[in-house]
């Protein structure tokens, strides 16, 4: 559950074997990966989801000072931001492990779509 007591930051307590998140389901009879839904509203957490309608960063990591804190020790101290724009979603890797988006390394940043799966570490998330 996020929590709220230090300022706007969150905090995620993932557990030490994060189960995996599933992801919204595609429309029927949707074979290619390559479908872009649009940018996503809500990013699910293995703790809830949280909001991003919202304009502004997200810092992502292990560091207490993040704004998203997951405790996975393959997560590094600040391990990716995104960025949430008008009408886009991005994920900047800032870490040692890697992003990887659909089973992607991210190359520096990468935008994000409806559907999309996110790993951190062991944690995966998913964009919705």
């Amino acid at each position: 559950m996020p929590d709220r007591t230090r300022g706007t930051g969150l905090r995620v307590a993932t557990p030490r074997a994060t189960p995996a998140v599933s992801t919204p389901p595609r429309p029927s009879g949707v074979q290619s990966k390559r479908l872009r839904l649009g940018s996503p509203t809500w990013l699910l957490t293995p703790c809830g989801p949280i909001d991003l309608r919202h304009r502004g960063e997200i810092v992502v990591g292990r560091d207490p000072s993040c704004d998203l804190v997951l405790e996975d020790s393959l997560v590094s101290r600040r391990h990716a931001k995104l960025v949430i724009g008008l009408g886009e979603v991005t994920i900047e890797d800032s870490s040692t492990n890697g992003v990887y988006v659909n089973d992607v390394r991210v190359q520096r940043t990468t935008r994000l779509y409806t559907g999309d799966r996110i790993l951190l570490g062991t944690t995966e998330l998913s964009a919705f």
